[in-house]
């Protein structure tokens, strides 16, 4: 009896596989038609953490923009209740590259992407970046530093849900963010 099933268990794959092979090309050239963009559109630290990752994006999955996109965006509508200035990290723009990006065009993709990790950067890197206090360290090596933005990005990409990241604010103290939530 175990004969019998073998045979059809391969007839059944047999019948499967060209579906699923006529799948992969449409959803790989889709996928390639982005990394091609993202590739040509990067540059100086953006290029250099994209080209770590073979071009894996942190906010587009499955051709659109994750949810992330507009939590960014309402922090940095927010940024004022951090001592920052929104305007300075130009979510108009953003807004608007994310309002183009939804028809799924790999370019306004790419653009999204790299506007959306630029602010992101800038963003984090300034609500870490010490402040003003006349500590006194006992080496210059301890005196804490803003991050730049590829420690910021390489630390983003590395929790396993990238929206939760952004949603909960994990760069940050928790108690900071409580205390900003309640802001």
């Amino acid at each position: 009896m175990q004969h019998r099933c073998i045979p059809l268990f391969l007839a059944l794959a047999a019948v499967a596989a060209p579906a699923t092979a006529l799948a992969a090309p449409a959803n790989a050239s889709a996928t390639a038609g982005f990394d091609i963009a993202l590739r040509d559109q990067a540059g100086g630290d953006l290029e250099r953490f994209y080209a770590e990752r073979g071009y894996k994006p942190l906010w587009v999955r499955g051709g659109k923009l994750g949810p992330q996109a507009a939590t960014l965006l309402s922090w940095l509508d927010s940024a004022a209740l951090d001592g920052l200035k929104p305007k300075s990290y130009r979510p108009d723009k953003i807004r608007t590259l994310v309002r183009d990006a939804q028809g799924g065009d790999a370019q306004a993709l790419a653009r999204a992407e790299l506007a959306l990790s630029e602010a992101f950067a800038a963003f984090v890197r300034d609500q870490r970046k010490p402040g003003k206090d006349r500590t006194i360290y006992a080496d210059k090596a301890l005196r804490p530093k803003a991050p730049g933005t590829l420690t910021v990005l390489r630390a983003a990409a590395f929790p396993k849900d990238f929206a939760a990241y952004v949603s909960g604010m994990d760069w940050m103290s928790e108690d900071y963010v409580r205390l900003r939530t309640l802001a």
